[in-house]
């Protein structure tokens, strides 16, 4: 989660007050349920290290991202 957690600071910092001001790791943990999911992936080892694929709660982090990118 830290990993996250710096990218989305990162992303907010540069975004400055565009789409992306309200969009903090904090916004998208509790949005998405990030830790549980994070948690309940890690100990069915998913996705393995060795995935095409990312995860559904990863995969809802990046449609959550583009959403907030894409004009109303």
């Amino acid at each position: 989660m830290d990993g996250l957690r710096a990218g989305a600071a990162n992303l907010a910092t540069r975004a400055g007050s565009g789409a992306f001001a309200n969009l903090t790791a904090a916004t998208l943990e509790k949005r998405l349920a990030l830790r549980r999911r994070a948690r309940e992936d890690a100990a069915r080892d998913f996705p393995p290290a060795d995935a095409d694929e990312i995860s559904p709660a990863e995969r809802a982090v990046v449609e959550t991202v583009a959403a907030a990118r894409t004009p109303p």
